[in-house]
């Protein structure tokens, strides 16, 4: 019995002894490695050389239109004795509401400058009939000629130049549009809207 206890003791001392020789050896050591995550190429975007565009991207460029230039563009182009076209926008199989006019010079074609504005006809739709917001992805845009009274669905077809046509939008909540030669028109929605509570 007397082995068997010393035999215990001496196992229990070298255990002893390697826990101490294990933290000094950690004690002794002030840098601990990290292990080294490898990032791939792919990951690391920003460095090095640019990336090359691809051949789609290489197409025609087209400018954004601002809404400021194109209605003093329009401005400029009906001072010049351009016909002012309406333009309108509607959901699918409903009725037509005018949202605004295009004027365009002679070399260009009303449907063109349609086409070049319908982002700014179908935005500025959203404002001039806000029952349309909810639905506004589906609008479709149409525009009819000084000598057509129906207005007709625009198709798709080559936008005019920029320099071209202007459109200005009808007069909103926001009065984003507002000029003399919509004021009567704004005096007469305020009219309607009826009095104003103090």
């Amino acid at each position: 019995m007397i082995r068997g206890a010393v035999l215990i003791l001496a196992c229990a001392g070298q255990a002893a002894c390697l826990t101490l020789s294990c933290a000094r050896a950690r004690a002794a050591c002030t840098h601990v490695p990290t292990p080294r995550v490898l990032v791939p190429a792919a990951m690391m975007a920003g460095f090095g050389a640019p990336a090359k565009s691809s051949s789609k991207a290489k197409g025609k460029k087209v400018a954004k239109l601002g809404v400021k230039r194109q209605w003093d563009r329009f401005k400029d182009l009906v001072s010049g004795g351009a016909a002012r076209n309406p333009v309108y926008a509607r959901l699918p199989g409903e009725e037509w509401t005018k949202v605004g006019e295009v004027a365009c010079d002679e070399s260009t074609t009303v449907a063109a400058a349609a086409q070049l504005h319908k982002r700014l006809i179908l935005e500025h739709a959203v404002r001039v009939a806000p029952l349309l917001v909810q639905r506004a992805k589906e609008l479709e845009c149409g525009y009819s000629s000084t000598g057509e009274p129906e207005p007709a669905l625009l198709t798709k077809c080559e936008p005019a130049d920029v320099a071209s046509c202007g459109f200005e939008g009808m007069p909103d909540a926001s009065s984003r549009y507002g000029t003399l030669g919509n004021l009567d028109e704004v005096k007469k929605m305020k009219d309607v809207s009826g009095p104003t509570i103090a």
